[in-house]
């Protein structure tokens, strides 16, 4: 859902984009962040993203509305 949020070439773009639009907070768990920069990055989608311009991105339209939760064998904190 994040990666779609962010490309717009992504299919369903449009509608993860509007679920970061116009919340205040939303839930994420850190390994989420870590993984969309990694992916954003790496190449794995054919193609590489700059890794200053995906730390922007992430950080003004995730981050910034996000709470970021812990999660391991006990649950979520």
């Amino acid at each position: 859902m994040l990666i779609a949020a962010l490309l717009p070439s992504e299919d369903h773009h449009e509608a993860c984009a509007s679920m970061l639009n116009g919340v205040d907070t939303i839930l994420v768990q850190v390994h989420a962040l870590n993984e969309t920069f990694a992916t954003l990055t790496g190449g794995s989608l054919g193609f590489r993203v700059d890794a200053y311009l995906t730390a922007r991105v992430i950080r003004e339209r995730i981050v910034a509305c996000a709470t970021r939760v812990r999660c391991g064998v006990r649950g979520c904190l």
